[in-house]
Order: structure tokens, then C-alpha cells, then sequence
């Protein structure tokens, strides 16, 4: 865990994590217990990649692995709503409740905000397709472009990926709280990006730090966990083809070669273990930051109002739970 420096205001990214790992710790049964069952698909997934690899099989992956994602996601923040209340769902609660229309919205809240970001990504991108635009197409096609076609290329390029960088983070920092705005709030795609533009005003930092800390956890994490399994379960490489460029080397460059039972089974096992350690941890700390940075309504319609406790009706809470 991340503590502050001593005789400082708390960081609210360090106090996210601290008080992420603490919740954890509290309630390991329900957390990862939810995590684990929720998962499980994903692991039949990597094993399916890893068996028959292509582009129908990678497209499957992407969209069940993402749908499955999603909801983990959901339910990890509800956890965390609770677990702020000194509150334990229990894990067949917290998945009733994980499948409540809240879920629909925190998803479309997803699509929204990929949406806007993509658009705004490729207005500064204009830079560099007006040089690609400017360069006949013969020329790309067969890769033979002259030194001025070059420096087009490159100045656009050169202009238009710090805008591009800049604006991917800028905008991950404001809107990057909207998922966890939705489910904690009980509010839509739309409202969900204010509430999330709302609190992280004049807490960019903040929140950058929460960023950079829980990524650098996350790729630990990854190295340890799915390292050694991604080690031994390498794709052959395909007898390689005397043309420079071909729709065989590209499909062997993306997808490799079909892995055998074993490797495919330590495959799926990487992809489990990892989405079960890790998805928890993301959505936890982005609840947790949201909780800390939130304020109490000031001015109508200027700040977001109180969360709404992310709990069903009494049924779906423990009380009455054997």
C-alpha cells in the first residue's frame, strides 16, 4: 500500500488505493469470490484464442471479453459503494444486484465516452491525414515515396501526435470517472460524463497519480501473473514469406499459429487469474477516488447530487441471506 508523506494533506489518488487494498482485505470473500465466478468465461475465451486463433475467433474474444468486463466492472463499483458503508453484500447478492438495469447504463455510459474521445482523437489526427491525402495513392500503395512525400508525412505526424497524446489524456483525466459515476450515481451516459468533468475539476493531479500508481501495480501484476504463462505459450511463427508484405504474414503477425491443449489451457488460466486480480483493483480504486473527491450539493446543478446507496431493495442485500 501507498501512504503520503507524513505531515501533507493526503493525496486522494494514494488515500484511493490505501483505502482500496484496506476494503479488500476486509471483504476478500465477496470481492474476489464475485470476481472469480464472474470470470470464468474469460478464461474459456483465452483457451478458444489460443486453440484456433483468427479474426472470427479474436472479434468473439474482444466482444464477449468486453461485455464480461463491463459487468465485472459494475459489480466491483457497487462492492466498493458498499464497502464504504460498512457494508458486505455477500456475493450471491452483490451478482443479483450487478444485473439491474444500472448495469445497461453503466455500459452505454462506456460506449458514450469511447465515442466522444474517438472523435475528438481524430480531429487531431487532421494534421497527419491531410498529408497521407496530399501523397498519391499509387505511391503508398507500392511503398514508394519520394524525400517530399517523406517530410510530408513526418510533419504531419510530427504536429499531430503531442495534440494527440495531450487530448487522450486530458480527456481520460475528466472523463475517466464517468463508468464509476454511473453506477455509484444510479444516472446516464450524459449526466455521468458531467458528474465525472464536475469532480475531477482542479483534481487532475489527483488523479493522475491514481493513474500512474494503480497502472504500475496493474503491470507488476501482469509480469508475475501472466508472465511466465504468456512465456510458455508463445505461437510458433509461421515459415516466413519471401514477399515483404502478404495476407498470410499478416494474419501470422496478428493471430499466430494454433497452440496445442496444454498451452492453451495455461493460456486461459493467465487471462482468469489476471482479470480476477486486476479488474477489482481498477474499478475499486476509481469508486473509492470518486468517493473521496465528490462534493455535497453547493449550487443547483453544479455540483452532482449525493450517491444513491448502489443497493437493491432489501432482498438483495445480506439481510436474509442464509
Amino acid at each position: 500500500m501507498v501512504a503520503p508523506p507524513a505531515g501533507k494533506e493526503p493525496n486522494p489518488g494514494l488515500l484511493a488505493i490505501n483505502r482500496t487494498f484496506k476494503q479488500f482485505g476486509e471483504y476478500p470473500g465477496t470481492t474476489f469470490g464475485a470476481a472469480a465466478l464472474m470470470c470464468v468465461p474469460l478464461a474459456f475465451l483465452g483457451m478458444l484464442s489460443a486453440l484456433n486463433p483468427g479474426p472470427a475467433t479474436k472479434v468473439l474474444e474482444v466482444l464477449i471479453g468486453t461485455v464480461f468486463s463491463v459487468w465485472v466492472g459494475y459489480a466491483m463499483t457497487i462492492a466498493v459503494g458498499m464497502y464504504s458503508q460498512d457494508r458486505d453484500p455477500k456475493v450471491a447478492a452483490l451478482l443479483k444486484m450487478s444485473l439491474s438495469p444500472g448495469l445497461i447504463r453503466y455500459g452505454l455510459t462506456s460506449i458514450l465516452v469511447s465515442l466522444v474521445v474517438g472523435l475528438i482523437a481524430l480531429v487531431t489526427l487532421v494534421p497527419f491525414l491531410m498529408s497521407i491525402a496530399s501523397i498519391d495513392a499509387t505511391a503508398i500503395r507500392n511503398l514508394r515515396l519520394s524525400q517530399a512525400d517523406i517530410f510530408r508525412l513526418g510533419s504531419g505526424l510530427l504536429f499531430s501526435l503531442p495534440l494527440l497524446v495531450a487530448a487522450l489524456i486530458y480527456t481520460y483525466l475528466r472523463w475517466g470517472l464517468s463508468q464509476t459515476a454511473s453506477a455509484l450515481e444510479n444516472s446516464g451516459p450524459v449526466a455521468s460524463m458531467r458528474y465525472s468533468w464536475q469532480v475531477t475539476r482542479g483534481r487532475l493531479w489527483h488523479f493522475f497519480v491514481l493513474t500512474f500508481v494503480t497502472g504500475a501495480i496493474t503491470l507488476a501484476v501482469s509480469i508475475f501473473v501472466a508472465g511466465p504463462a504468456a512465456m510458455v505459450s508463445i505461437r510458433p511463427a509461421s515459415p516466413a514469406s519471401d514477399r515483404l508484405f502478404s495476407a498470410e504474414l499478416l494474419k501470422d503477425q496478428l493471430f499466430g499459429q494454433p497452440l496445442g491443449p496444454a498451452p492453451a489451457v495455461i493460456t486461459g488460466i493467465s487471462v482468469y487469474l489476471s482479470a480476477v486480480l486486476l479488474t477489482p483493483l481498477s474499478a475499486g480504486t476509481l469508486a473509492n477516488f470518486y468517493l473521496l473527491v465528490r462534493k455535497p450539493t453547493e449550487t443547483a446543478g453544479d455540483e452532482p447530487p449525493p450517491p444513491a446507496p448502489p443497493v437493491g431493495p432489501a432482498e438483495d442485500t445480506q439481510e436474509g441471506l442464509p
